[in-house]
């Protein structure tokens, strides 16, 4: 039977700039048994090109507090806070699903299932207290990694509304 893994793992830069430090992290946030420990650390490792926006949006956008989605859990594959506001019910949250070559889509659109448990992950969040308010709200946002990373950088104020639907405005 698989261990129970959390929904996400908040990323520190040291984590995503180095393989090594990555293991550790994704260890002392899951900790698993030494059985479970390799199919903990694939519910979360990079693939293709997501550490490099990782390390993009974490050094563009300071303010934003990266969690790395349980690529397993069908949640995105990134969650974004903006820790701008000191207030947790304040805050913006956005679920990520890159998709290479795409445009950038926000509030949903062509990602199938990835963003099924959207909701869920954000909520978990929420529950931690001290990030998200108990009613969070969440904007999706999809496409290119790179243009994602230029979208937030260009410091796009995208308005989450509950249920992952864009603020009127925005497409």
């Amino acid at each position: 039977m698989a261990p129970r893994l959390p929904l996400a793992i908040k990323l520190t830069r040291r984590a995503v700039a180095r393989r090594d430090l990555f293991c550790e992290l994704v260890h002392k946030a899951v900790r698993p048994s030494q059985a479970d420990a390799d199919f903990a650390f694939h519910a979360f490792a990079f693939k293709a090109d997501e550490d490099r926006f990782a390390r993009g949006l974490m050094d563009r956008r300071t303010e934003l507090w990266l969690f790395r989605s349980n690529q397993r859990a069908y949640c995105g594959d990134f969650l974004a806070v903006d820790m701008s506001s000191p207030w947790p019910a304040r805050r913006r949250s956005y679920v990520i699903e890159l998709k290479r070559g795409m445009p950038v889509r926000v509030g949903g659109g062509a990602v199938g299932l990835q963003l099924r448990n959207a909701a869920s992950a954000v909520q978990g969040l929420a529950q931690q207290g001290d990030v998200l308010g108990d009613e969070a709200a969440y904007v999706t946002v999809s496409g290119d990694g790179t243009a994602i990373v230029e979208m937030f950088a260009r410091g796009a104020r995208i308005s989450a509304h509950r249920g992952g639907a864009p603020h009127p405005g925005w497409s």
